[in-house]
């Protein structure tokens, strides 16, 4: 079992949806999202997956990584 989940999008229509099923199963969550940070139980990076910014500091120590971003898309 993973122990820390990185959710990228974590804060869109898709990612609020994983997260919190991930938290409702009992794990341990970080959020990658471009700047609204999250409050609750989840770690939160500020990041762009198109850019790469923040993304060092999202990937350490992460066991899983779900996407739930699109990067083609529009901000």
């Amino acid at each position: 079992m993973a122990n820390l989940i990185l959710v990228t999008g974590g804060t869109g229509t898709v990612g609020r949806v994983v997260v919190r099923h991930l938290l409702d199963a009992g794990r341990q969550v970080r959020v990658l999202s471009r700047g609204r940070r999250r409050t609750g139980p989840t770690q939160h990076v500020t990041g762009d997956v198109r850019t790469g910014e923040g993304l060092v500091e999202a990937v350490a120590g992460v066991d899983t990584i779900v996407a739930c971003v699109d990067p083609a898309s529009p901000q």
